[in-house]
């Protein structure tokens, strides 16, 4: 009609208008925090710089070992020994030790099968792939995946044609890379998904229970470096005979003890074993355990002289570092004031069963067969030295929560109270008891007093 005005279509506001309008925060439309065009909500972002420092620490370990095996093969390149040995087999070398120190499997002479695994190589490893994440600034928790992949993947590209056991290698790779990037993570503070941080995605006791078991590990490790150097330097005699006995030069003597350094992290988890009380074996035959040190035929390796001997198996006193450790850790524990008995008691178990699960798997590492015949057994045993962990660390953890808990000091003050009560009662009245039977006994109350005179005679009437 034409008297009748009509009204424009309003369009429809857009979300973001909605939003500005709602009074909230408009999301970025450029800059690192905008959305990136084609993004999948299901990659996080910086998902290839993280495979890239993946990538980086896996060279960057790897050439730690593999740059002093060639140095040693070009300074000794002339000597009639190697004969037509070339740097990249020694590159190869240097790879399968690389290898061997995440799980895979070195041959010598292409039969003899080495498992054991030095794990100096591991630590280097793990140490370079935290400072790599560390590097990245990495903040979220699924980045630690595409960094633990790119380490894998250059561990399955590695130069190494004999090595054995890749998959394994690969696996444990990814294993260490993604423990290193785990810790970064936790240690940067940054949130998670959903808005909570690592301590508030998991019980208040739990995580509490999961520190107290690195802080018992962190004490169980302490102790077995302390019985490895003490170990050291008593055997210090018998290595530096081994040594002399190769008669090497300067340069000889240090690619030598460099070579031996990878051992020394193995070493100390056998010293750890040891402390503990479950023992260790280097070739069947063998057993190292405090007091016990039975010895057969071992190879010349001048680091084996730091082994106990028969006449000196070591001092039990040191079995005490482990209760230490655990009652240091109960304290702590304690310190982190959990109100309730039962979730400090929770917390103390779960922190038992870390230490102990991780010294199993630390005990299954440096284990495994290193030679033919009697050093295909070599190593402790994890199920054991897990037990042993739990009865020496864990146990002690547990009773110092329980006994230092207020809700215990309570109910044992509560309990002595009674018991003194009672102890104090009983003892007044088997007082009154011994008193009146060694006092004479009391007349009757009706009875009358005997009449005045002789006994037995009534009084005459008065007359």
């Amino acid at each position: 009609m034409g008297g009748m005005a009509t009204s424009a279509p309003t369009r429809p506001r857009s979300s973001a208008a909605r939003v500005v309008e709602s009074g909230a925060a408009a999301p970025p439309t450029a800059g690192p925090d905008a959305p990136q065009p084609g993004a999948s909500r299901y990659v996080p972002t910086g998902w290839l710089r993280a495979i890239v420092a993946g990538i980086e620490a896996a060279v960057l370990s790897w050439l730690v070992v593999v740059a002093p095996t060639v140095a040693a093969y070009v300074a000794t390149a002339a000597a009639p020994a190697l004969g037509e040995a070339s740097w990249q087999q020694a590159a190869a070398l240097g790879t399968e030790a690389w290898l061997l120190g995440h799980g895979g499997t070195a041959y010598l002479g292409g039969e003899i099968g080495l498992t054991v695994m030095p794990l100096g190589i591991t630590l280097v490893s793990l140490v370079v792939s935290y400072a790599c994440a560390r590097r990245i600034r990495i903040a979220d928790p699924a980045l630690v995946f595409f960094l633990a992949a790119g380490f894998a993947a250059a561990t399955a590209l590695a130069p190494a044609p004999g090595a054995g056991g890749r998959l394994t290698a690969v696996a444990g790779a990814a294993a260490v890379a993604a423990v290193a990037a785990a810790v970064a993570v936790r240690r940067s503070g940054a949130l998670v998904r959903g808005g909570l941080t690592w301590p508030e995605a998991v019980p208040a006791w739990i995580g509490a229970g999961a520190r107290a078991g690195g802080w018992a590990l962190l004490g169980l490790v302490l102790a077995a470096s302390a019985v490895l150097a003490l170990a050291l330097a008593a055997g210090s005699d018998r290595s530096a005979a081994i040594h002399q006995g190769y008669l090497l030069d300067p340069f000889d003597s240090a690619m030598m003890l460099i070579a031996q350094a990878p051992l020394l992290a193995t070493g100390a988890v056998w010293a750890l074993a040891w402390v503990t009380g479950a023992g260790f074996s280097v070739g069947s035959g063998t057993h190292f355990a405090p007091g016990v040190a039975e010895v057969a035929p071992l190879p010349a390796i001048p680091v084996l002289g730091a082994l106990p001997q028969p006449g000196n198996p070591g001092p039990l006193w040191l079995m005490a570092l482990p209760v230490i450790a655990g009652v240091a850790a109960g304290v702590l524990l304690r310190r982190r004031g959990l109100p309730r008995l039962g979730e400090a008691l929770g917390a103390a178990a779960v922190g038992a069963a870390c230490v102990a699960m991780v010294a199993s798997v630390l005990s299954w590492m440096a284990s495994g067969s290193a030679g033919p015949g009697r050093l295909a057994e070599v190593g402790a045993h994890p199920p054991a030295v897990a037990g042993m962990v739990l009865v020496m660390t864990g146990l002690p953890l547990i009773l110092t929560v329980l006994i230092t808990h207020p809700r215990s000091l309570f109910a044992a003050a509560t309990g002595l109270r009674r018991a003194w009560g009672w102890a104090r009662d009983s003892a007044g009245e088997l007082v009154n008891r011994v008193r009146g039977a060694r006092s004479p006994s009391a007349p009757a109350s009706g009875s009358r007093s005997p009449a005045r005179g002789a006994p037995g005679k009534a009084e005459s009437p008065a007359e």
